[in-house]
């Protein structure tokens, strides 16, 4: 059995690292800035499509070469940021372990770029045997195309049918669905409203650890 798991708003509360970090930009840019309660809603399908959701509607369709050097300053800033206040939800580490002891498959699937997600996952959870982790790369589209979740599954030596996806938002949804993946939805992330239509939702780990056979 597997279980490959989003990232941000699934394993880590990622939320006020990546705001502060971009509202940084929209204040040296000289643009408005926004509450924590919005960035929920503009997470969770890139760094780029991140940066034209906090834009002002007017600049969202700019130059592809102004909307690229926001994100190149947005992304030198949250490298430096990233750490500072995101931690694990309560008990994710504990509910890993016991995930990996007992013989389960376990992958990390993000939308966030590549390097940062496998920096961060390595540092919060330096003791779990993760099979794969993967991030945003020019290898694969992003969620929701299945691409890169299949090529987990490839490496993990598991098929569709096996395991479980698990995530905060209809993205991850997607993702599942047309993997072929049955999909678990987490109601402490970003935007539990998406995920009250999917099959299995929860609210703790341990309800989490019983849909996996713990």
């Amino acid at each position: 059995m597997f279980a490959v798991f989003d990232l941000d708003g699934t394993l880590l509360d990622t939320l006020r690292d990546i705001a502060d970090s971009v509202n940084e930009v929209l204040m040296a840019n000289g643009l408005p800035v926004h509450s924590y309660d919005a960035y929920k809603i503009f997470i969770g399908d890139g760094l780029t499509n991140l940066l034209i959701r906090a834009l002002p509607q007017e600049k969202q369709f700019q130059e592809k070469e102004t909307v690229a050097n926001f994100v190149h300053q947005a992304r030198g800033i949250y490298t430096q940021k990233m750490k500072t206040h995101t931690k694990p939800y309560p008990g994710m580490e504990t509910m890993l372990a016991r995930l990996a002891h007992s013989g389960i498959r376990l992958g990390v699937l993000s939308n966030k770029p590549d390097d940062l997600t496998r920096i961060l996952v390595k540092h919060f959870f330096p003791d779990i045997p993760f099979s794969c982790v993967r991030g945003a790369s020019s290898e694969f589209p992003i969620k929701p195309d299945p691409s890169s979740l299949l090529y987990i599954l490839e490496k993990m030596n598991q098929s569709p049918g096996e395991g479980f996806f698990i995530g905060d938002t209809i993205t991850d949804i997607l993702t599942a669905d047309v993997a072929g993946v049955k999909f678990i939805g987490v109601n402490w992330g970003f935007r539990p409203l998406e995920i009250q239509k999917a099959g299995n939702v929860v609210s703790t780990p341990e309800e989490m650890e019983k849909i996996l056979g713990l």
